[in-house]
């Protein structure tokens, strides 16, 4: 007597196989986009630890600037480079023409503004103007002392 096992095709092992397959695929990326984010969390925290102590080393140096800074601090080092306050006799003084600028009403009144330059603009034209740094409007010169 032979009995006749059945014969199983392919087709009936296809199923599982894809099954298997897909739920190791999707096991695998979920595996490997956890490890991004674990890498990424901890890249983030180096981070945040690397800030706190560039701002502590930051105050630090302010506080040594402010330090270094105060005025009991430079003078004597001045005194060992060879500085030493000014005379009168050591100072120059510059003579400017024409200063201080006297600004005429009717040069102020007579400025070139186009109908869009309202407000900050305007503004900005009667401040230079006023300084004598508008085009057009006579500046300081400095001429020296002899």
């Amino acid at each position: 007597m032979n009995i006749a096992k059945p014969v199983r095709s392919i087709k009936q092992f296809r199923l599982p196989v894809i099954a298997i397959l897909s739920l190791t695929l999707i096991g695998g990326l979920y595996s490997v986009i956890n490890m991004q984010i674990a890498f990424t969390g901890q890249r983030i925290l180096d981070l945040d630890e690397r800030l706190q102590r560039l701002n502590r080393v930051n105050k630090q140096l302010e506080l040594e600037i402010s330090r270094e800074s105060a005025f009991d601090r430079i003078e004597p080092r001045a005194h060992t480079l060879g500085l030493r306050p000014t005379t009168t006799a050591q100072t120059t003084y510059l003579v400017v023409k024409n200063y201080p600028v006297t600004i005429n009403p009717s040069v102020s009144a007579q400025t070139t503004a186009s109908p869009r330059a309202t407000g900050f603009i305007a503004i900005m034209e009667d401040l230079l103007s006023r300084l004598g740094l508008a085009p057009g409007t006579a500046t300081a010169e400095a001429g020296a002392i002899r």
